[in-house]
């Protein structure tokens, strides 16, 4: 089996997998050796959790009535890691075998798990677990970055100074996703932009509460809000929507449910490119018609990142509309006159057992914030308020939950006076990026 290395930043891990297997999120990979291969392997890293917490999440989601006990020990370089091995049953892939490996130092939880069918198991467990659980390296200083990161000096000014605060300026850009998602979704990022650390979002256009939204908006001209570009429901016929064009404009964005595709794979498989591109105008262009004024662009489950001609044409809707971009490729895009953050940050599923304990999210949060290097960082959060509705409606609720506490607290807005850090909007950002382009 050969391997190759990966830096894996979301969920703070360098390691290998094996060569041609394909990366299915962050730290997740799937062999796809043949048409429903349920192959699948996992690499993650947990702050402020402990394996109690984590199996009683796992017991859920896996149907099981209680973890099953240790069958053996791991040694790597790093860590020692204690084996779970049992059969679980997916539905629409049969019973499988999985072995996961938990290994605790202080306050962080790593996992290593593989999941395949029977036959396989233990030459996988050979040839592929032991060898990725000994090749696992920590790095939690990097734990939820997506892309970017420390500003590079050498470059001239920094974006800090460009917006006109100082070269050690540490600077945070709390962004709200998916405003328009749902009602609780939408006035929770209103109430948390009202407090004010959060000071900017993007709006779903084609989800259910956009037209009240709209209304809103167009209330409160001041608002910071951009566009979340749309692609997929992923709810599927329990929540879902459809595009803003026609079927008959873009057929190939429709599922057979008249509903947008609900995974990004399906989405690969069916769409057309100049039809994702047109719908991704259509949004835009649906928002500028009824009079406000959005101030970035930005992408619903990586809807630019399916695609290199996405990305491409989601770089040129930026510049046609002057709206700044959640950056792609970061310097390209700066030498092109694009004003993008130095670096994407994210906390979502990687604070999986905050299931169990709320107080992870706070914990986390607090940690990015006492870590943070001068630049201006985006964060990427999903505020909702906490209502039956929310929870019933919208799964893993509990995280979009957890952001809105975290972000409407007295307490979070004292730690970050207390580490001098500033926060901003992306109206900053447009006005820079209208300057660099003489607009």
């Amino acid at each position: 089996m050969r391997f190759r290395d990966v830096t894996l930043n979301p969920v703070g891990v360098k390691g290998v997998v094996p060569e041609g297997w394909a990366q299915t999120g962050d730290g997740r990979f799937s062999r796809n050796a043949f048409p429903g291969d349920p192959t699948a392997l996992y690499e993650e890293s947990f702050p402020f959790a402990d394996a109690d917490a984590l199996k009683s999440v796992l017991s859920s989601e896996l149907g099981l009535e209680a973890f099953p006990a240790r069958v053996g020990t791991v040694e790597s370089a790093q860590l020692i890691w204690d084996l779970y091995t049992f059969e679980v049953h997916l539905p629409g892939a049969g019973v499988l075998v999985a072995d996961f490996c938990l290994a605790q130092e202080e306050t962080w939880l790593y996992m290593v798990s593989l999941a395949s069918r029977a036959d396989e198991h233990e030459a996988l467990h050979r040839d592929v677990l032991l060898p990725v659980t000994h090749a696992f390296a920590p790095l939690p200083d990097t734990f939820g970055l997506i892309n970017g990161g420390v500003p590079d000096g050498r470059q001239g000014s920094t974006l800090a100074e460009q917006l006109g605060y100082g070269r050690d300026s540490i600077l945070a850009i709390v962004h709200a996703d998916d405003v328009a998602l749902h009602q609780d979704q939408t006035d929770g990022a209103l109430e948390a932009m009202d407090v004010g650390m959060c000071k900017t979002g993007s709006v779903m256009v084609p989800c259910p509460d956009f037209e009240r939204t709209l209304a809103i908006w167009r209330e409160r001209p001041e608002l910071d809000l951009g566009i979340h570009l749309t692609l997929n429901s992923e709810w599927g016929t329990s929540y879902g929507w459809s595009p803003v064009l026609p079927e008959s404009q873009v057929p190939s964005l429709y599922s057979p449910d008249g509903i947008m595709w609900q995974t990004e794979q399906k989405l690969r498989d069916h769409m057309v490119i100049t039809e994702a591109l047109q719908e991704m105008e259509a949004q835009i262009l649906r928002v500028l018609e009824a009079g406000v004024h959005p101030t970035h662009l930005d992408d619903h489950m990586g809807c630019y990142w399916q695609h290199p001609d996405l990305k491409e044409g989601a770089m040129a809707l930026a510049r046609t509309y002057n709206l700044p971009l959640n950056p792609i490729h970061i310097d390209e895009m700066r030498r092109q006159g694009y004003a993008v953050a130095d670096a994407v940050w994210m906390f979502t599923s990687n604070l999986l057992p905050e299931v169990v304990d709320p107080s992870i999210r706070a914990k986390a949060y607090d940690q990015w914030m006492r870590n943070l290097k001068p630049g201006v960082h985006l964060l990427l959060t999903h505020i909702a308020c906490d209502t039956q509705d929310l929870r019933s409606t919208i799964a893993l609720a509990h995280f979009r939950v957890g952001d809105y506490t975290y972000w409407s607290r007295f307490q979070t807005k004292a730690l970050a006076d207390e580490l001098g850090i500033t926060f901003i909007g992306y109206r900053e950002l447009q006005v820079l990026q209208a300057k660099n382009w003489n607009l």
